[in-house]
Formats: structure tokens, C-alpha cells, sequence
């Protein structure tokens, strides 16, 4: 018999509590062909961001970077319609204006 499963108020304290306990977490991705890879990434808390750190050279980060570019041309259209202020700002890029849409 399987146990209940958790409310979301539990899930999210487990969460925290092993974002301020542990230092690394696995994270999958998969790529243009569907193989799937699973990688460990080292993370900092501070209680507020999450910062993911992981080679250069890894599969994540190289699948990630090809759909970033792949994705930019329609971040920056969304990124314009949403937040165009954002744009005018010194040193924010589409990207970073679309993060901060997000957050």
C-alpha cells in the first residue's frame, strides 16, 4: 500500500529544509534526440535564490546554451511586449529582462 501523498505545504518544507542541508542536486535533461542525462549540480541557498553550478563542458550546460539560442529571437518579442522598460535599462539584455519577468 502506498502512503499518502504529501500536501504541498510538506513538500515545500522538505524542499526547503534540503536546500539548507544539502549541497548538490541531480537535475535531467534531454536532448535534440531525446537521450536523457542526469547530472549533478552543486547549489548554494541563500534563502531567497537558488544558484546551480555545473562544468562547462556537461551535456546540461551544452543542451541548455543550443536552446537558449535557439529560444532567443522569441524571448527578446515576448520579453519587448511584456517589458519593454526593462529593456532601456543599461546592461539588460533580453535574457536577464526575461528572468526578471519570470521572478
Amino acid at each position: 500500500m502506498r502512503p499518502a501523498p504529501r500536501s504541498r505545504a510538506q513538500r515545500k518544507a522538505d524542499t526547503l529544509a534540503l536546500l539548507r542541508t544539502e549541497v548538490d542536486c541531480w537535475v535531467a535533461s534531454a536532448d535534440e534526440m531525446g537521450n536523457a542525462h542526469l547530472v549533478p549540480l552543486s547549489h548554494y541557498w541563500d534563502g531567497t535564490a537558488l544558484v546551480l553550478a555545473t562544468p562547462h563542458s556537461s551535456p546540461t550546460v551544452l543542451q541548455l546554451t543550443a536552446e537558449e539560442r535557439e529560444l532567443a529571437p522569441e524571448i527578446e518579442t515576448i520579453t519587448r511586449k511584456l517589458a519593454p522598460q526593462l529593456l532601456q535599462q543599461p546592461g539588460v539584455g533580453p535574457l536577464a529582462a526575461a528572468q526578471l519577468v519570470l521572478s
